[in-house]
């Protein structure tokens, strides 16, 4: 099931503002509880926030020139809603101009098309960020990179293409350094609205500190290639993700490489019940694990929902403790030393019953 986030359209009426251009307020509240079955040799319950969908709140907005050409602005930023602390960094913020005949241009900090392209055909819109890769080095958990010129095309027989550039902004070092990175990548789209899509795009970063992969294992390069599919029939949407991601200059270990593969099945029960169950499958520089995760989500209004969700880990190498997620909130990252949301043995539960409101 695709959902789509709803929002509250504000006409600004203005001396300066097109009559034909609007504000866009719009905004996600998620929050939940979450049991975790083995945190070094103990359970744990956690009030844990933006799971299914980050929390976030923002301001769009887009004026007509015409001529079938508009500016656009969008500014975002995430939150905490357990502790109310709003994220060091806005998820996106950025301002450009939109062409009815050829698409979208913008500068700032924005998500990058692969990621944006893909995302869909993965478990994470649908069951969350628990389901997400480690360190996100797919970078499919939604990632925004600074200092970037995007384009969006318009969509040409369902074909869409994107393309992304980050300047390091380092005098001397146009190609990145270290925590000063260059950013590469590109992305195309097949949709035929009816029942099938398929997506694949690259991202490459050179120099330092770019990504949280990065920031977390002090690599100074990272590559990621994806590729995802979907497919419908009835009330039943089958999909599947591929990625191979690499990590370079990590210190004492050189490259660790990561291959995923997901699949995920979605069943609309009813129009306001849908269950999702899936499978990932993770082969690493340190070893290999899966990850089994499902859910049950009910809609109480278009705009509210209620939902339970679990993914469930399990080791298949003797070095490797499952870690869905960290004592702190972030990303667990299986095999890593000392992490510190590391089961105790092979096997990792974590279950969330939590609600979910947009505007």
């Amino acid at each position: 099931m695709k959902k789509t986030l709803v929002v509250l359209l504000l006409s600004v009426p203005a001396c300066h503002v097109h009559a034909q251009s609007s504000v866009t307020l719009y905004g996600i509240v998620d929050e939940g509880l979450t049991y975790v079955s083995n945190v070094n040799g103990h359970s744990n319950y956690v009030l844990d926030s933006g799971i299914i969908q980050g929390n976030r709140f923002g301001l769009r907005t887009v004026e007509d020139l015409g001529g079938g050409l508009s500016t656009v602005a969008d500014i975002e930023f995430g939150f905490n809603l357990g502790t109310g602390v709003q994220a060091s960094a806005f998820r996106q913020s950025y301002v450009g101009l939109i062409s009815q005949k050829w698409g979208q241009v913008s500068m700032g900090r924005q998500y990058d098309p692969m990621a944006e392209f893909i995302v869909n055909d993965s478990s994470i819109p649908y069951i969350g960020i628990y389901t997400s890769t480690e360190l996100d080095i797919d970078r499919l958990a939604g990632e925004a990179i600074p200092n970037t010129i995007k384009y969006i095309s318009p969509e040409w027989v369902g074909v869409k293409i994107g393309a992304i550039y980050g300047f390091s902004n380092a005098a001397g070092a146009f190609g990145g350094t270290a925590n000063a990175p260059r950013w590469v990548g590109a992305a195309v789209s097949f949709d035929n609205h009816q029942n099938f899509g398929i997506a694949t795009g690259f991202t490459n970063v050179n120099g330092s500190g770019g990504s949280l992969a990065q920031a977390l294992t002090g690599a100074n390069a990272q590559k990621v290639f994806d590729v995802g599919a979907h497919y419908t029939f009835e009330a039943i949407t089958v999909m599947g993700t591929y990625t191979r991601a690499s990590l370079d200059g990590v210190p004492k270990l050189g490259t660790i490489r990561a291959t995923e593969y997901k699949a995920l099945v979605l069943y609309q029960y009813r129009p306001d019940t849908a269950f999702g169950v899936g499978y990932n499958h993770s082969v690493w520089t340190q070893g290999r694990w899966g990850t089994f995760v499902a859910n049950v989500d009910y809609l109480l209004s278009k705009r509210t929902d209620v939902y339970a969700m679990t993914a469930y880990q399990k080791s298949y190498s003797a070095n490797i403790h499952p870690s869905i997620v960290d004592v702190n909130g972030a990303i667990g990252v299986p095999g890593a030393q000392n992490e510190a949301g590391a089961s105790s043995n092979g096997r990792q539960l974590v279950t969330q019953i939590g609600i979910r409101t947009k505007f």
